[in-house]
């Protein structure tokens, strides 16, 4: 929570007094680690505990933690225009592909698509907050209009 809390004032604050983008990333990196880890630790507990919630077996559980963790950041990046917290959560999900190769084929291919998704939106939302930064440094035109 408090992570989510500096991330929103630090994007808040840097729009509001028109300063750099660049003052986030620490607040994106840390966003996004916390985020990925929190979910991926919360799947390492509940099978460690034993759960065994409605049939839902070890491999599906990393799954749907990596799809969550990936449409997070994705959607977190495109919100914000922010290309860090996705590029986070890439690097952590090729880390679990990486981790994971020789161990669970569904579970290694499944962070390695997210990552790459991750990566691809990481792409998009850098090029979203190129655009938008030199539409607000954008000379404004006045029509003038005369009788």
């Amino acid at each position: 929570v408090v992570a989510i809390a500096m991330f929103l004032d630090a994007q808040d604050l840097c729009r509001r007094e028109r300063l750099s983008p660049v003052w986030t990333v620490p607040f994106s990196l840390y966003l996004g680690w916390i985020g990925v880890s929190t979910l991926i630790n919360i799947g390492v507990w509940l099978v460690a505990v034993g759960w065994r919630g409605g049939g839902v077996g070890e491999t599906q559980l990393a799954v749907a933690m990596i799809v969550v963790s990936a449409m997070l950041g994705i959607g977190v990046g495109f919100r914000f225009a922010d290309a860090v917290v996705p590029m986070v959560v890439a690097w952590a999900l090729f880390g679990v592909w990486s981790g994971q190769r020789e161990a669970d084929l569904a579970v290694s291919m499944t962070a390695f698509v997210a990552g790459s998704a991750c990566a691809i939106g990481a792409v998009f939302s850098l090029i979203r907050s190129v655009v938008q930064a030199r539409n607000e440094h954008a000379p404004r035109h006045i029509a003038l209009t005369g009788t």
